[in-house]
């Protein structure tokens, strides 16, 4: 996510600088209406691909253990 969020960045810089030799300035207009609005990526954002990942990796080892044969005795406290 946050390579995703630099690219973005890196572009609409360009698209700033290329912005200063038109007439109109657009997206400048736009970002002075939203900028009140808009949050960029909340710690939410940054957390549910890691959560997946966890997720995903805690399957794999479940998978990975059922099919080794492997017994795993849990201990009832």
């Amino acid at each position: 996510m946050r390579d995703y969020k630099l690219l973005n960045s890196a572009k609409f810089e360009v698209i700033n600088h290329l912005e200063n030799y038109l007439p109109a300035k657009g997206f400048t207009i736009e970002w002075k209406l939203i900028d009140h609005k808009y949050s960029g990526l909340t710690s939410w954002d940054m957390a549910v691909p890691k959560l997946f990942l966890i997720i995903l990796i805690a399957i794999f080892i479940g998978v990975i253990i059922y099919y080794s044969g492997i017994r795993v005795c849990f201990v009832n406290l």
